[in-house]
């Protein structure tokens, strides 16, 4: 006979392990079913990281040079622009770290042979780095912010 706290151990994990096994099962589903190769959520992550990555160097080939103005405004508009360019940088590193990483969970469309047995391997590669995607996708999330923030700061 087990002991009360025993028995409560074993049953959550039994939980935790039937809560791994769905999102393992789900995630694999979704990866065997793509034609991209990615889940759902790791698709999405993809497209965003490629449209902030285009956005941000266009955005840093374009940044427009101060013209009129004393020099005191010149001087803060190329603070500005320094600053602007440099989150524009970064936007760029973070989001090419991140397309990077998701291209290693892709499963490529030529793995025909135990597809299903490589989707349920990139799942658990994908739930296995879900924390480092994690920073990354909220690292990529406060510079997008910030340099939403310099953007409307500088449009003043």
């Amino acid at each position: 006979m087990l002991d009360p706290l025993t028995a409560l151990s074993l049953a959550g994990n039994v939980i935790q392990f039937v809560d791994f096994a769905s999102k393992l099962f789900i995630k694999g589903r979704q990866i065997y079913n793509s034609a991209e190769g990615l889940s759902v959520c790791d698709q999405d992550l993809e497209t965003i990281a490629k449209d902030l990555r285009d956005i941000s160097a266009r955005f840093k080939s374009q940044i427009p040079p101060h013209l009129n103005g004393d020099l005191d405004e010149l001087e803060s508009g190329k603070r500005t622009d320094t600053k602007l360019s440099e989150l524009s940088n970064q936007c760029c590193s973070i989001s090419e770290e991140l397309i990077g990483a998701l291209g290693k969970l892709k499963l490529s469309s030529l793995d025909r042979n135990n597809r299903r047995w490589k989707s349920v391997r990139h799942a658990f590669k994908s739930l296995w780095n879900k924390e480092e995607m994690g920073v990354m996708v909220a690292r990529l999330q406060s510079v997008r912010e910030e340099w939403s923030l310099h953007i409307l700061v500088s449009l003043r």
